[in-house]
């Protein structure tokens, strides 16, 4: 299906990237005295949930990291952020702030008084801001290894309490974030078939493979129907795994294929025409 929100997807694509970039900063130079929380969403009993891209912690100090994947040039004006092109955009700093708070509050309440440096993190390396002023808790891309480098040689052994700290948080994550927004679909309005991994073109099979003609790219064909199995329950979580309609699902790959590769990586469940794999 077309996504109604394309801009969106990719925004959101974007700074996930952005996220995992920074998350692998945080593991290839940090020592092992720190404990490394992503992509927290905490219930904090409050009208909102708290949001955290990247939290550390530390044995005297809680690192709060709002990380941003922005590109291109930006400015700030009496706390007003704005794009080159004079579009305003939310705050990150307003943003920072508010996560600093609420976190703060949170631990107290769950009995742990730690100070937080909580600082905005610009990934891209194509990013520039004017007007900023060295005393904002902003790092930009040529900072973050020296940054990272000094928090590093603080660095002492951590203790149980921190532990339990990190454990408390865990205990309290949502699954399911309540600003998750997806598109309206379902089963009959989705176009069937085999979508290329790599540009999400529908693939082709031959013999036992599947090609797509777009980008070349060559799959096995019980790995393709392996991946699609997996896109299908991500995507229909309540409906049963069968024969038939993975078949259909896949675009109309032969009964007697889809058989063979389900029988040999999932359990089968009843017989007859009410069978499904597990």
């Amino acid at each position: 299906m077309n996504l109604p929100d394309l801009k969106k997807k990719h925004h959101l694509e974007k700074g996930y990237a952005g996220e995992k970039r920074f998350d692998h900063w945080l593991e290839t130079e940090l020592s092992s005295s720190f404990i490394l929380l992503k992509d927290l969403t905490l219930d904090v009993q409050s009208s909102n949930a708290l949001q955290i891209d990247t939290l550390l912690i530390s044995e005297k100090t809680l690192y709060l990291f709002e990380v941003k994947n922005y590109e291109g040039d930006f400015s700030i004006d009496e706390e007003k952020w704005h794009s080159i092109t004079g579009t305003e955009i939310k705050s990150p700093l307003q943003q920072l702030k508010r996560s600093e708070l609420l976190l703060n509050q949170f631990c107290r309440e769950l009995g742990y008084k730690i100070p937080i440096e909580s600082y905005c993190v610009f990934i891209n390396p194509e990013f520039h801001l004017f007007g900023c002023t060295p005393q904002q808790p902003l790092i930009f891309p040529a900072q973050i290894k020296r940054f990272l480098q000094k928090i590093n040689n603080h660095s002492t052994k951590l203790k149980a309490q921190h532990h339990k700290l990190a454990a408390a948080l865990n205990s309290y994550k949502l699954e399911k974030s309540p600003y998750s927004r997806f598109p309206a679909y379902s089963y009959d309005t989705l176009k069937k078939g085999v979508p290329c991994p790599v540009c999400r073109t529908f693939m082709l099979p031959s013999n036992s493979k599947m090609v797509c003609d777009q980008c070349g790219f060559v799959e096995k064909l019980g790995a393709a129907i392996l991946r699609c199995v997996q896109e299908f329950k991500i995507l229909f979580p309540e409906e049963k795994i069968t024969v038939a309609g993975i078949s259909n699902w896949t675009g109309g790959l032969t009964v007697k294929t889809v058989q063979r590769v389900l029988k040999g990586h999932y359990r089968l469940v009843g017989s007859g025409r009410g069978s499904f794999y597990v």
